[in-house]
């Protein structure tokens, strides 16, 4: 299976004939999103039914499904389509500036004082540690 582009790695390296094998493109047909729509109200119709008994169902729904209904998942797959190709720019992370290493450093917080005190006491009655 891994030569023909398959297996679990989730990339294919290579065909048969050795050129590497292009992921399919990420689109959504109209049935897709037929079926995605269709499938919670068709599970909860029918609870029990295993997932290929849904799958089946679902396809003779969108088989009986007039052409003008059709058409409009058409468009939701085109608008799909378009907005993968247009996505919105991603924010930049804001750039850190470089600290002057001779700044000087903030001052030292009570808590720091208290925990250098009681690491002293603790190191002197753990001197064995």
């Amino acid at each position: 299976a891994a030569a023909r582009g398959g297996g679990s790695g989730g990339v294919a390296s290579s065909s048969v004939d050795g050129t590497p094998v292009q992921p399919a493109p990420e689109r959504l047909t109209p049935f897709m999103i037929f079926f995605c729509e269709q499938k919670d109200a068709t599970q909860a119709a029918n609870p029990g039914a295993p997932p290929h008994e849904l799958s089946r169902m679902i396809s003779e729904q969108w088989k009986a499904l007039p052409p003008d209904k059709g058409r409009g998942y058409s468009v939701l797959s085109a608008t799909y389509a378009d907005s993968k190709k247009n996505p919105t720019p991603a924010r930049r992370k804001r750039e850190r500036r470089d600290r002057d290493p001779k700044a000087p450093k903030s001052a030292t917080s009570a808590y720091m004082y208290f925990s250098k005190h009681h690491r002293m006491l603790l190191k002197q009655e753990n001197a064995d540690l």
